[in-house]
C-alpha cells in the first residue's frame, strides 16, 4: 500500500475507534472495566477442567440428557481454546467440539463425529447453528468467553437501569457490537452484580430489540477463591425450549498441555 494511503487508512481507523469510545457510557464502562480487572487479577485462571450434566428440554417438556467433559485454556491477547467431549448417552459418546476463540478476530470451531471418523471445520456461515441439538449456538459459546474482554472499540455500552435478580442488585448494561465484532445479535444485555461484579444473566437481542434468548447463571460457588456459576440455563424465546448445564466437577489451573486443544486430540476423545 502506498505510504499516503496507509496514513489515511490509519487515521480513519483511529477516528472510528475514537467515535466508538465517545459514544460509550462512562458509568457502564467503569463497571465493565472493573469486571475485566478482576478477571485479570484475583479471579484469573490459566486453564479449567469441567464435568457437566446437560438437560435439553423441548417446548412439550420432553427431556434429553447428556454428560460431557470440557477443558479450556487461556492464551495471550485474551484468546482461549476449548475442547469438549460427550461421554453419555452411548449414542453421543465421543462426539467432540474444538473451539479457538479470538476476541480480535474470527473464532474457529471443529466438530468430530466418531461415526464419520473425521474432523470437519464449522464454516462461519454455520456459527448460528445449534450446538449439538442444544439451545446454545457455536457463536454463543464464543461470546460467553469474548464479551467480558470487549473494549469500547468492540462494543459501545449503555447503562440501562438497576434491577434486582433473585434478590441480587444488578446493573443492567447493554452492549452494541461495533463492526469490529462479526456478531449476529444486534445487542447483548448483561446483568452484572453491583457488589461482586459477576454476570448473572445474558440477554441476546435480535433486530428491533426483540429478545431472542436468555442465559441465566446461578449457584455461584468459589473454587480456589474464584467464583464460578454451577448452573447455566439457556432459554430460547421463540422455540420455547431450554438447555440446562449443571457443573458436577470443576478444577482450575491443572496444567493442561497445548496439545489438548488440537484436532488430533479431538479424534482421540480428549
Amino acid at each position: 500500500m502506498p505510504y499516503f494511503h496507509l496514513v489515511v487508512a490509519t487515521c480513519l481507523s483511529l477516528s472510528a475507534a475514537a467515535a466508538f469510545a465517545a459514544d460509550d457510557d462512562p458509568r457502564s464502562r467503569a463497571i465493565l472495566d472493573r469486571m475485566a480487572e478482576l478477571s485479570r487479577t484475583t479471579r484469573h485462571w490459566q486453564d479449567r477442567e469441567q464435568i457437566l450434566a446437560l438437560q435439553i428440554i423441548d417446548r412439550n417438556g420432553g427431556v434429553r440428557d447428556r454428560r460431557l467433559e470440557m477443558w479450556t485454556k487461556r492464551f495471550g491477547d485474551d484468546a482461549s481454546r476449548t475442547t469438549l467431549i460427550f461421554r453419555e448417552p452411548p449414542q453421543a459418546r465421543g462426539i467432540g467440539v474444538l473451539q479457538w476463540v479470538d476476541p480480535r478476530g474470527p473464532d474457529r470451531q471443529w466438530l468430530y463425529y466418531p461415526s464419520a471418523k473425521r474432523v470437519r471445520q464449522i464454516a462461519g456461515s454455520h456459527k448460528t447453528d445449534s450446538f449439538v441439538g442444544t439451545d446454545f449456538t457455536y457463536e454463543d459459546l464464543g461470546l460467553m468467553m469474548d464479551v467480558v474482554t470487549w473494549t469500547a472499540a468492540d462494543a459501545t455500552s449503555v447503562f440501562v437501569r438497576e434491577a434486582s435478580l433473585e434478590g441480587i442488585p444488578c446493573a443492567v448494561i447493554e452492549l452494541d457490537p461495533t463492526p469490529v465484532q462479526d456478531v449476529s445479535y444486534a445487542a447483548l444485555r448483561l446483568w452484572i452484580g453491583v457488589e461482586d461484579h459477576l454476570v448473572y444473566r445474558y440477554e441476546f437481542i435480535g433486530p428491533k430489540g426483540v429478545l431472542k434468548k436468555t442465559l441465566v447463571l446461578s449457584d455461584m460457588r468459589e473454587v480456589k477463591g474464584i467464583p464460578a456459576p454451577h448452573r447455566l440455563e439457556m432459554l430460547d424465546a421463540k422455540a420455547g425450549s431450554r438447555s440446562i448445564a449443571t457443573v458436577e466437577a470443576l478444577r482450575f489451573d491443572v496444567g493442561l498441555e497445548d496439545d489438548m486443544f488440537t484436532k488430533r486430540r479431538l479424534e482421540r476423545g480428549g
